[in-house]
């Protein structure tokens, strides 16, 4: 499974949201390419401030409001410079990252009752 990660143009920078997945990196990449338009201008009113959005994304789609990802040496990367499309990985691989989680959590931390 990979997942699609965008930040939303009304967040933080750092703040990221994963948007879609796929069974496939490409899957994710046409989302991409099906959704992006010309950049074009989206002005409002909010907060009674007037705002400029500059979107990249189909008005009315599922990603209008996502800034797009940033392409450097044919990578899709996120501001901050992390991978846009992320590969999660099997069911299987998941439940076993799990479970090495729980058993190194475990092993690390002290028990409460042991804590006096």
């Amino acid at each position: 499974m990979y997942f699609l990660r965008l930040n939303m143009m009304r967040n933080r920078i750092e703040a990221v949201d994963i948007v879609a997945y796929a069974d496939s990196e490409q899957e994710l990449a046409n989302l991409l390419d099906r959704e992006r338009v010309e950049r074009y201008e989206d002005p409002m009113q909010e907060y009674g401030e007037n705002k400029v959005y500059v979107k990249t994304f189909r008005k009315g789609g599922p990603l209008e409001w996502y800034n797009a990802p940033m392409n450097s040496d044919g990578k899709l990367l996120t501001p901050l410079g992390y991978p846009a499309i992320e590969k999660f990985g099997t069911r299987e691989e998941s439940m076993q990252r799990a479970s090495d989680q729980w058993d190194d959590l475990r092993r690390k931390l002290p028990h409460a009752a042991h804590l006096l």
